[in-house]
């Protein structure tokens, strides 16, 4: 494509999947070879993308904005972009984070600059005065001479095996300072002070390893200040979890406190709104004697399995549609999508804790059945506790635990029945 060899990154271009009725906005960040481009997309994701068109797993129809159409109105159908573009700032964090990464791939050229780099206000601007020194390796002088480059994998080895190899038996602290914990182990907290044994731990400087209960504790050599700073308590650290035993967390018994919601949180403009990751990552599992369901529990897997391989669930069911070539024609990816939805908008704007509720758990039931009938291809599926739905017995729908739903021959193999799950009462 001339238009993408000509562009320059912080240009922005609309990408076309054969599978989908929507163009997509890219954020171009930095070229690899043979029309591969390391972009940005609107969701804040980041990656190494085939933009020649010929690509099965790459969009199939690619444009240039300012070269191939000018506004998004002409682009040749409907889209979906960015609500705030990268500021400057950003813009080059991204390229150096881009950059970074491509270092890692084979064929990549490092020396390769290009001459301009277009602005988050749509201005080109010389590369070398955008950039300035934003590429620029950090190097560094080693003892006896020579030059240590970060970038370079028989530095960092060189620089690893010297800093293992630096380790000794521990020995008292210096005068007025004490060995501190680091973090959070049971029973330990951080900011307390150790006892240590030369015979077990370990020390590189000020620098040490405590072994506690076979398991071992990072530790410094802190003075009584630094002591007390560390110990306060702060919002964003995480609670001392066991680590004598794998059994679930226990909710804590207290009035204020709810396992059933995380903490509310609000976007800029003071909406209620949580980002996915900040809700996985807050999500927490607990145990309870007349929990309804059998076997383990299984929703923060799910959540977390979302999180990494797609960044939340809408996108991941897009993903996991296209490599499984469901259609959204398919009646299935519309109960797919209902119940993914259900999953996002719980999480991010009802912002609730989902692992311990029992309609999340019906849920994420649901949603494996559906995606292990895809993808075994079996005629028959059950799910959960559902109630059947036709348009001439709607008036006389009944309650039954388990609803078989036999698959439909030929091309409708992959295409369900309307089911509607019943919403299970709360904790």
């Amino acid at each position: 494509m001339v238009s993408l060899q000509k562009a320059s990154p912080g240009q922005v271009a609309a990408v076309f999947y054969s599978d989908d009725t929507y163009w997509h906005e890219r954020l171009l960040l930095w070229p690899f070879r043979d029309s591969k481009w390391m972009i940005y997309t609107p969701d804040g994701d980041r990656y190494l993308e085939d933009l020649s068109g010929t690509d099965s797993e790459g969009p199939n129809r690619v444009k240039v904005k300012g070269e191939d159409f000018q506004w998004w109105s002409r682009v040749g159908g409907p889209a979906y972009g960015f609500s705030h573009h990268p500021t400057d700032d950003q813009l080059k964090a991204l390229i150096r984070d881009s950059y970074r990464d491509l270092l890692k791939e084979e064929g990549f050229s490092a020396e390769w600059r290009p001459s301009h780099i277009m602005t988050s206000l749509g201005a080109l601007q010389p590369a070398k005065d955008f950039l300035g020194g934003t590429l620029t390796s950090r190097r560094i002088m080693r003892k006896g001479g020579g030059i240590e480059d970060p970038n370079n994998e028989q530095d960092l080895k060189a620089k690893q095996s010297a800093f293992l190899n630096g380790f000794v038996p521990i020995e008292k602290p210096s005068e007025g300072k004490e060995w501190t914990a680091m973090e959070d182990i049971s029973p330990h907290s951080r900011g307390e002070v150790l006892s240590v044994d030369p015979a077990t731990d370990v020390m590189n400087g000020e620098l040490g390893f405590v072994n506690v209960g076979g398991h071992w504790i990072f530790a410094r050599m802190l003075d009584q200040a630094a002591r007390e700073k560390l110990s306060r308590p702060s919002d964003n650290r995480p609670p001392v979890q066991p680590t004598q035993s794998y059994e679930p967390e226990k909710p804590v018994e207290q009035s204020e406190s709810d396992a059933r919601t995380l903490y509310v949180d609000f976007d800029d403009q003071g909406i209620r709104y949580k980002e996915w990751r900040r809700a996985v990552q807050e999500s927490r599992d607990y145990s309870y004697q007349d929990w309804p369901h059998e076997g383990p529990t299984t929703v923060l897997h799910l959540l977390k399995h979302m999180q990494k391989f797609g960044g939340d669930s809408r996108q991941w069911l897009q993903l996991w549609a296209r490599q499984r070539g469901v259609y959204d024609s398919d009646r299935v990816m519309h109960e797919l999508r209902c119940l993914t939805d259900a999953i996002y908008f719980g999480a991010t704007y009802d912002q609730l804790n989902l692992p311990v509720l029992r309609l999340w758990k019906s849920l994420q039931e649901g949603c494996s059945r559906l995606w292990r009938h895809m993808l075994q291809g079996h005629q028959e599926i059950q799910i959960g506790p559902i109630q059947s739905c036709s348009q001439d017995t709607r008036a006389q729908m009944t309650w039954s635990p388990q609803a078989s739903v036999p698959g439909l021959p030929g091309k409708e193999k992959k295409r369900l029945r309307f089911l509607r799950l019943v919403p299970a009462c709360e904790n």
